[in-house]
């Protein structure tokens, strides 16, 4: 995966961290929100590391770690 498309990840989970724990939000409104971000972040991975990700095995775990990186920020 390119520098360009780690910072564009970032910049993803950036984004999707202003959406959780605000006022008044239920715990499945956040837990369906959490559910989008790792679909979202998988799809991002399939179609940004499409090409790696038959040479680099570690890359299986990105989307998890786009949501680590997210929860984080959040």
């Amino acid at each position: 995966m390119t520098p360009l498309l780690n910072a564009f990840a970032c910049l993803l989970a950036l984004g999707c961290a202003l959406f959780l724990w605000r006022e008044k939000s239920s715990p499945y409104r956040n837990g369906a929100l959490l559910a989008g971000f790792l679909l979202l972040f998988g799809v991002f991975t399939y179609f940004g590391a499409a090409d790696s990700l038959a040479t680099d095995p570690s890359l299986e775990h990105y989307p998890f770690r786009m949501l680590a990186l997210c929860l984080c920020f959040s």
